[in-house]
């Protein structure tokens, strides 16, 4: 599997800082190609494309956790030699945390910080009501009730038809994951979540200090499920490079 493939853009000389940003299940890297043009020069942006997403989809689909963060982890660490932050939404949330876990601990790369959006902690069951298993009228209806999705991709038999075996096998990784079983991560975890989103509560996101030994913050911005790509998407950058900044 090409490490090459898995990351969106090119170089960004002047760069004091990495961003690795995880997708959420369906979703591709393009979803933070913005934020490219968006974020100090200091921060070199890499969205992350999993295997069998738009501009990979010669390849396998991945549908475990592990494998998946395993790939993908052997795809950050040639990229260790600025400090690395990980960024998840949602599935990429807990690919996110599963790829920090294993850079510390398996390979000794402490990452600079973790931030999580719009996920429990990894330890408890997601709130939604959709699985891999699903018909595909309940996935679309799903679909259509959580947002997110580009209206005319639903309604476009073909792309839909494309759509639907990516997301499948995402929901398939986030059905297999499995918290790390090592020690806790050393790094600071920040958690970001829309106020109106219904997949998470207080409780569930202020949870995620159960692993780390860092520092945990927890902040709210105005929005659902994805926030971070409609209303609220300029406070997220703004707030995702404060946490740079800090380090």
């Amino acid at each position: 599997m090409s490490v090459g493939r898995w990351f969106l853009g090119g170089t960004e000389p002047d760069a004091t800082a990495r961003l690795f940003a995880f997708p959420h299940a369906g979703g591709a890297g393009g979803v933070y190609r913005s934020w490219q043009g968006r974020m100090s020069p200091r921060v070199h942006v890499r969205p992350v494309q999993y295997p069998g997403h738009m501009g990979r989809f010669g390849e396998p689909l991945i549908t475990r956790c592990g494998p998946l963060a395993e790939a993908a982890t052997e795809a950050v660490l040639p990229e260790t030699d600025l400090p690395v932050t990980l960024f998840g939404h949602s599935m990429g949330a807990l690919v996110a945390f599963a790829v920090a876990a294993r850079l510390e601990h398996e390979h000794g790369v402490k990452p600079a910080h973790l931030i999580v959006s719009g996920a429990p902690a990894p330890h408890l069951p997601s709130r939604a009501s959709v699985n891999a298993t699903l018909p595909d009228g309940e996935l679309i209806a799903w679909l259509r009730e959580m947002g997110g999705s580009d209206p005319s991709v639903l309604a476009d038999d073909e792309l839909l038809g494309m759509l639907l075996p990516v997301l499948r096998a995402d929901l398939a990784v986030g059905d297999t994951f499995r918290p790390y079983r090592g020690a806790p991560l050393s790094c600071p975890v920040t958690v970001l979540h829309g106020t109106e989103d219904a997949l998470v509560d207080v409780a569930e996101l202020d949870a995620w200090a159960e692993h780390t030994s860092g520092r945990t913050q927890r902040f709210a911005l105005p929005g659902g499920h994805f926030y971070l790509h409609e209303e609220s998407a300029d406070a997220v950058v703004r707030r995702v490079l404060d946490v740079i900044d800090e380090q």
